[in-house]
């Protein structure tokens, strides 16, 4: 019962209204059966195949072919009661699984490598890989090719494991020491220290075995670069976010863990427009239902943006004889980087929204791709803290609300879907992200660490250099003192008592109590409200 307590939600298990179990039909790589004709590509490379169409014990005609001298291995028949005597083979069921084979290896101490055949798509032949590589080779060893159609598999001996695999190496026939695990292979020149080709494949297997066999499939292509240019583009319209809450004192029941109610009552965000046609749009509140007037003022003023975006798109006026005689000079894609050619032509690229500007010669194209931006993003720092007071907001409609989750109830962001008026079908998104994960340290340490002529929005918003000064650094919020919305009506600062934070059990500082007491009367703010939530 307290395994179904969904993660500390609050939620409590019941009982079992329904219980299902699906069962889904796994099918394992099967073993050897009868005999499949060896691919012609490697008739030549002295496999020892089996021809047994009369039963399933290929994998054990293939483990004694080693050791028959006389008659020929490929016969049944010429595998004696005696030479089967040599092991056990009552610790695996014929036929022979791939999976079962360690089984047959412990109860014999033998090693056994099995490799398989899967032709290339390009050049159509095949190539070998392996399946099933020991972790150490012992005296005793097998390596077999493991054969397979639509209906049935078959095991054939390898006897020698180079000319199996030299083909898809090279063309040459001088000796190639190969490695089983990775197919790395050395020749018998003597390099730089004189070691041979035997030594150092000794050399290599040192290490090889120390790792697990890895299958690495790599794009024929010798170099990767970035595709996607249009990605690239800057975002032109952000929002910054955050809330204040009071925590109310939970006096109903004693033995509750959960001492405080978070109820928000104030926040703030900035609208940054990247072409600063204007100044940002700061939006503030504080009073009741504060979570549901920040959605509702959020969802007009993206509306507002969807507007500046896609509301009144114009076609450029004609170009200024500068722009012209840019354009006309121009070899490179101003968004790919790339030349122009006769196929990838050269068009003028600009914005359709205000300002409507002149943005630089374009293929095609890229032209097409480069569109304004859909998603816009709300940052909000920690906003595992503030999703829980907006999500439940959100469902002001029937349009989708999509999540990236990190847990049943922790989100790395989430996305509401806003329908634009001006093109029905059309939607908005509203994408809340968490800088937490960008920039993982508190506020308070992040704005020390900023140089003070970073601090451009402040600055703009209060020109006065000892105004901004205070501040660009963090201030102390008494939380606990905080216990309900008319407080924030209060024109004084509350005493320093006041601001003792039992989570941390510490006080606020000699030094930045007289800063809280100078935000107040040199920013000539006279409530809580305007001096903590601005």
């Amino acid at each position: 019962k307290d395994e179904c307590a969904m993660k500390g939600s609050g939620w409590s298990f019941v009982k079992v209204s329904k219980f299902e179990i699906r069962v889904n039909k796994y099918c394992t790589l099967g073993g050897g059966t009868s005999y499949i004709p060896t691919p012609l590509q490697y008739k030549d490379c002295g496999l020892v195949n089996i021809h047994n169409s009369n039963d399933e014990n290929c994998f054990m005609y293939s483990v004694l072919a080693k050791f028959v001298t006389s008659g020929n291995p490929t016969n049944p028949c010429s595998f004696t009661s005696e030479l089967i005597g040599k092991y056990n083979w009552k610790c695996v069921e014929f036929s022979v699984k791939v999976k079962d084979i360690y089984l047959f290896e412990k109860a014999n101490n033998i090693s056994i490598n099995v490799f398989v055949l899967e032709k290339s798509s390009s050049s159509r032949k095949y190539k070998v890989y392996p399946l099933k590589v020991c972790e150490t080779p012992l005296v005793d060893h097998r390596d077999l090719l493991l054969l397979a159609t639509d209906n049935k598999k078959h095991y054939v001996y390898i006897p020698k494991f180079d000319r199996l695999v030299r083909p898809q190496i090279t063309k040459h026939k001088e000796v190639l020491f190969i490695c089983k695990r990775c197919f790395a292979h050395f020749d018998n020149q003597p390099n730089k220290l004189g070691l041979t080709g035997q030594q150092r494949l000794v050399e290599h297997e040192r290490y090889c075995f120390k790792s697990k066999p890895l299958r690495l499939d790599l794009s024929p292509n010798l170099t990767m670069s970035f595709k996607r240019e249009e990605r690239s583009q800057r975002v032109r319209f952000a929002i910054y976010a955050d809330f204040e809450c009071a925590l109310v004192p939970n006096t109903a029941n004693d033995d509750d863990p959960n001492t405080h109610t978070h109820i928000p009552h104030s926040y703030c965000y900035l609208i940054k427009d990247a072409e600063d046609t204007a100044p940002p749009t700061i939006r503030q509140y504080s009073g009741p239902d504060a979570a549901k007037h920040f959605v509702k003022s959020l969802r007009t003023d993206v509306l507002r943006i969807g507007d500046t975006l896609y509301g009144n798109r114009q076609m450029i006026p004609r170009l200024t004889p500068d722009e012209e005689a840019s354009f006309m000079a121009a070899t490179l894609c101003h968004i790919c980087g790339k030349k122009f050619s006769e196929t990838d032509k050269k068009v003028r690229d600009h914005m359709h929204s205000t300002p409507y500007t002149f943005r630089g010669a374009a293929h095609a194209l890229c032209n097409l791709r480069h569109h304004e931006q859909n998603n816009i993003n709300c940052y909000f720092h920690n906003l595992q803290y503030g999703s829980h007071f907006i999500i439940p907001e959100l469902a002001y409609d029937e349009h989708e609300i999509s999540v990236i989750p990190s847990s049943e109830e922790k989100y790395i962001s989430f996305t509401k879907y806003i329908p634009f008026r001006e093109a029905p079908g059309r939607f908005l998104k509203l994408r809340f992200v968490d800088t937490l994960r960008f920039l993982p340290s508190s506020l308070s340490k992040l704005a020390d660490a900023l140089p003070q002529e970073c601090f451009l929005e402040v600055k703009r918003q209060f020109p006065n250099g000892e105004q901004s000064r205070l501040l660009t650094r963090k201030g102390v919020f008494p939380y606990e003192y905080i216990s309900s919305v008319d407080k924030l009506k209060e024109t004084q600062l509350p005493p320093k008592v006041s601001f003792y934070n039992k989570m941390t059990l510490s006080e606020i500082s000699d030094i930045d109590y007289p800063l809280q007491l100078g935000i107040c009367r040199r920013t000539l703010t006279y409530t809580f409200s305007l001096m903590y939530c601005c």
